[in-house]
């Protein structure tokens, strides 16, 4: 392959510029960098140009399925759910003081519950940061007059996690309490420190094509953030209109807290009475409290300087709770695995060892590092590390003739004057 580089020359009359001295140290600057760029061998971190390693989904893979071990004779699973330490169940030693569950092995499948064998709160899911539990729905239905039907209805609902401070609040982030039914309202009460605080949420519809399904925008269903740090609440429903003054009948209301993602409000159809197919029976089967956890009352540095830090292995990340309880998460970086509440903890991926969690090229080598890898090309090939190519290759020649001539092009520059 040969390359034809064609010059054209063109003056302006009466106008020399001569180059100063600044230009010319500008030239052989430029020049300089030129020369390292081509020059000088070029091992890299296998990044991309954003500096994240490459193949990040398959080391992402291995650090977040690691977390998910249990103390040594201790089970890991009760039914179809997996139990990563600080929680467990059984032998005290198998979880942290917190973080007890039992699992009843009298159901079939075997269910999981937190806290002792007294507790009604089913567990669905654990994972490095949360755990989803099972729901509690109030509900309120009425006759055709608007008045409620006592045995059909409750008094509210009520959970409660135990006292501020003891590692598990309802997220505030995943959330939402929701009031469903038509002109009524939903109270949310709470109690933090011996004072009360109550927010709500208002529903109200004035004719059919009001009430139309998707989101909850007030009209028939109704959605409100709620307070970090919460560890108990109290939710109770109550009407503002009566229901045989509106077009459209709500027979049944509903009040919830729950995972705002899983939750679609589907319009008039979900104001029916409580059976299989209604709102509520939804509600328990797909909609679950999600809770976020922490370890302690104390902060990161706290716990380091009071000798009870329990995140372990290599450079773990503590974080800080933010819920205003104190307390905070482990978890270990991008390029390390393991359980970090467990020894040995965080411990180095070598992705080196294995070809998916690396993008180093065939023909060249691939050095393990704390977190993550270098690719260097091997002897007698040029590259990146992430694409080798023989020195003595076509690709090589045009590269070297191509800086050659621009080579060429900036000494000539330099030493001469520019005419116009």
């Amino acid at each position: 392959m040969h390359l034809i580089v064609e010059s054209i020359a063109f003056s302006i009359p009466k106008f020399q510029l001569y180059m100063c001295s600044s230009l010319n140290m500008y030239l052989h600057a430029v020049l300089l960098l030129f020369l390292s760029c081509l020059l000088l061998p070029q091992p890299t971190l296998g990044t991309d140009m954003a500096g994240t390693p490459n193949f990040t989904a398959n080391v992402a893979a291995i650090t977040n399925s690691s977390f998910f071990i249990a103390k040594p004779g201790c089970p890991l699973y009760c039914g179809n759910i997996t139990v990563p330490y600080p929680f467990g169940f059984g032998e005290s030693r198998c979880y942290h003081s917190w973080f007890q569950l039992t699992c009843d092995t009298s159901s079939d499948p075997p269910m999981l519950f937190l806290g002792d064998s007294d507790s009604n709160l089913d567990v669905s899911s654990i994972s490095q940061t949360q755990v989803r539990v099972g729901n509690i729905v109030t509900v309120q239905c009425y006759n055709e007059t608007g008045d409620t039907i006592d045995e059909l209805s409750d008094q509210g609902s009520w959970m409660n996690l135990g006292e501020p401070g003891e590692g598990l609040t309802f997220s505030d982030t995943a959330n939402k309490f929701t009031v469903v039914g038509c002109n009524v309202y939903a109270w949310f009460s709470w109690w933090n420190e011996d004072r009360d605080f109550s927010t709500g949420c208002l529903s109200g519809c004035s004719g059919n094509s009001e009430v139309l399904p998707g989101n909850c925008t007030g009209i028939g269903c109704c959605q409100i953030d709620i307070p970090k740090g919460l560890t108990e609440f109290n939710a109770s429903l109550g009407m503002f209109y009566r229901e045989n003054e509106t077009e459209v009948s709500s027979t049944c209301s509903y009040a919830f807290l729950g995972e705002q993602d899983h939750f679609k409000f589907e319009g008039k159809s979900d104001f029916g009475f409580p059976n299989t197919d209604t709102v509520e029976s939804r509600i328990m089967r797909n909609v679950p409290v999600v809770l976020d956890f922490v370890i302690g009352n104390q902060s990161c540095s706290d716990a380091r300087n009071s000798g009870t830090w329990q995140c372990h292995g290599d450079d773990p990340l503590c974080t800080d709770s933010d819920s205003g309880n104190g307390g905070y998460r482990c978890t270990c970086k991008h390029g390390y695995e393991g359980n970090p509440y467990l020894n040995p903890g965080c411990k180095d991926i070598d992705e080196c060892s294995n070809a998916t969690l690396n993008n180093c090229h065939e023909n060249a080598k691939c050095t393990n590092t704390a977190g993550s890898f270098n690719c260097t090309c091997r002897d007698h090939y040029n590259g990146n590390g992430t694409m080798c190519v023989p020195k003595d290759s076509q690709l090589s020649g045009i590269k070297l003739s191509l800086g050659t001539y621009v080579i060429a092009q900036l000494i000539k520059l330099a030493s001469n004057p520019i005419s116009f």
